[in-house]
């Protein structure tokens, strides 16, 4: 796994190990440790340790790689790994020695949630969906009742758990800015976003939902992302800046969480790109709805 620590550029690589692959540790421990390069001496150098005390004699192993990431949002690098074999089953973490300006680059085995092993052009942070609805409306009463609905169900919608991926505010003196997220609409009708501050998100106790709630009707009344699973949006009122009245063609969603150094950007797609079935295309000035589109071959552009 491979993250930057102190935010100089420079990468270091996490990964778990066992004494008895290595020449001169003792038996019956196994190790996580973190490795950098240093380009003046062409040298890599150990620069973090943790070991686990296993059972003497035998030849320990860990079933899985280290997964980083920042999970109580303190500005620190957290290191995941389930425990070695003859240790019982625990999940071990530690806080790695890191600063406000981390990030992380490659979090888990194969890179990222769907294994792709490669960063890609759209970088470690972007994660195109399958939409399974979109709909716009805006009624004769006027833009103060505009709604917007968005749901998918893509299986491999994961959660944005990385350090600056997080939409909840960082604790205080942790040195990371105010996150929050923004959600984006681009299509004939309109471009508009609607930011939702970080104060209204939340993360359940299992640790696998994100929700976002705003009861004044500011903002997006609930917005949803749960792992593997669901991630809906529902917006009402004027913020909802977009203009029925002619077929909509290709209509974008994008919801970006986190700070502006690393956040995280899922997106979808409805139109003939993605195969979408387009029930309503808006002409009639008052609704647009479209259903089951494929994941799209990017996101909105700026």
């Amino acid at each position: 796994m491979i993250a930057d620590l102190d935010g100089d550029g420079d990468a270091e690589a996490f990964l778990d190990s066992t004494t008895w692959m290595h020449h001169g540790l003792a038996s019956g421990v196994a190790h996580v440790y973190g490795i950098a390069y240093d380009p003046p001496t062409g040298a890599f150098e150990r620069i973090w340790t943790k070991s686990v005390t296993t059972v003497s004699g035998y030849e320990d192993y860990f079933f899985s790689a280290p997964v980083l990431g920042d999970l109580d949002r303190n500005g620190s690098v957290d290191l995941f790994v389930a425990s070695p074999l003859y240790t019982g089953t625990h999940l071990m973490a530690w806080e790695l020695p890191s600063t406000g300006a981390a990030s992380v680059a490659w979090s888990m085995y194969g890179h990222d949630a769907r294994h792709t092993s490669s960063a890609g052009d759209d970088g470690p942070t972007t994660s195109r969906l399958a939409g399974q609805q979109l709909s716009i409306t805006t009624p004769a009463s006027g833009p103060g009742a505009n709604t917007v609905v968005f749901v998918s169900r893509d299986p491999s919608l994961p959660l944005p758990l990385a350090v600056g991926e997080d939409p909840r505010c960082a604790p205080a003196g942790s040195g990371n800015p105010l996150a929050g997220a923004t959600l984006r609409v681009v299509g004939a009708g309109g471009d508009f976003a609607i930011d939702l501050p970080c104060a209204q998100w939340s993360l359940n106790r299992a640790g696998d939902r994100f929700t976002y709630r705003d009861r004044s009707h500011a903002t997006c009344n609930v917005v949803t992302i749960r792992r593997g699973k669901l991630q809906r949006a529902m917006c009402r009122g004027s913020q909802v800046a977009y203009t029925l009245g002619a077929s909509q063609g290709e209509v974008g969603i994008a919801l970006t969480t986190g700070g502006s150094d690393a956040p995280r950007t899922y997106c979808a797609s409805f139109g003939p790109a993605t195969s979408a079935k387009v029930l309503l295309d808006g002409s009639d000035g008052r609704r647009y709805v479209a259903r089951d589109a494929s994941a799209p071959a990017a996101c909105p552009g700026p």
